[in-house]
């Protein structure tokens, strides 16, 4: 396994963890359908620069100053509301948040059907230079930055209340790629772009979705799917539908009680320090469920 000093790029990442199309995980959806790609804006890579800081200028000016992601305390969590789901959100000891079914789900149920809030769309493909991958850095930083700026207060507020996975090295890690972009940065402002991002990535599925030139990674975020905790031995499973929602179902019965739960990777594919330095590296956490011990 490759260790990674500073922080990985998505590719560095979905490299590391040897993505596959049958992982049903938030780092690979278990459809590939077809998407169109109507609103994916690109730029000219030598005529960007200029436009690329003027732009996230004019999108960080857009976010409020009392904005959740800029708070330096700990933000209040603000839960999905919630209407007639099988399952309340809850504090689980020794995991954070978690979901809990509150009545019985059959085998085969749709459990929860979950509108993505963010998204990213890129080429899936290796950058072959610094230089292309700080400019799919930069295309992905502005898609969110446009969408995050133009969500509710209340998607805001689940959004800070997400788990954020930042290691020690984020920030210089940004601070340096935006500084190569030409883009001089507050500290209070680099504070909310790694904030921002980092939440994203922590919490995202991925979709790969095959283009006339090339396969597109679609990246997204979903406010209460992100609270279902991982288990190697899951008992639930989610897809991905052409409309951007996502779609969890119950993978057997399961009673009153129970925590309901994703597997975000299949472990067999890694020893056992592998896998503990994968889920450390990308979510943040230590996997000792009863599957993988």
């Amino acid at each position: 396994m490759d260790h990674l000093d500073d922080e990985p790029s998505p590719w560095q990442l979905e490299k590391l963890l040897g993505v596959s199309p049958d992982d049903d995980d938030p780092l690979q959806d278990d459809q590939r359908d077809g998407i169109y790609f109507s609103t994916f804006r690109d730029t000219d890579k030598d005529s960007d620069t200029a436009s690329f800081g003027f732009r996230l200028r004019s999108l960080l000016s857009a976010v409020p100053e009392d904005d959740p992601l800029k708070s330096r305390s700990q933000p209040k969590i603000r839960l999905p509301k919630l209407k007639g789901e099988p399952f309340v959100i809850k504090e689980i000891p020794g995991k954070g948040m978690g979901v809990i079914v509150t009545r019985h789900i059959s085998a085969g149920s749709i459990v929860l059907d979950d509108p993505f809030v963010l998204s990213i769309q890129e080429p899936s493909r290796t950058p072959a230079t610094d230089e292309e991958a700080r400019h799919l850095l930069k295309l992905a930083l502005l898609q969110l930055l446009e969408q995050y700026v133009q969500l509710s207060l209340e998607a805001r507020q689940q959004l800070a209340g997400l788990h954020a996975h930042i290691e020690p090295a984020t920030h210089d890690w940004f601070y340096s790629q935006l500084r190569a972009a030409g883009v001089d940065i507050t500290e209070t402002e680099l504070e909310f772009i790694v904030r921002l991002y980092r939440t994203f990535s922590t919490n995202e599925f991925l979709k790969v979705a095959p283009g006339t030139s090339c396969h597109w990674r679609i990246r997204r975020l979903f406010l209460t799917t992100s609270r279902i905790n991982h288990s190697c031995r899951a008992n639930a499973r989610s897809t991905q539908t052409t409309e951007g929602h996502k779609v969890v179902n119950a993978l057997r019965d399961i009673e009153p009680g129970e925590e309901l739960t994703l597997k975000y990777m299949d472990h067999h594919r890694f020893s056992r320090r592998e896998w503990e330095e994968v889920t450390q590296r990308s979510w943040g956490f230590v996997c000792y469920c009863p599957g993988c011990m």
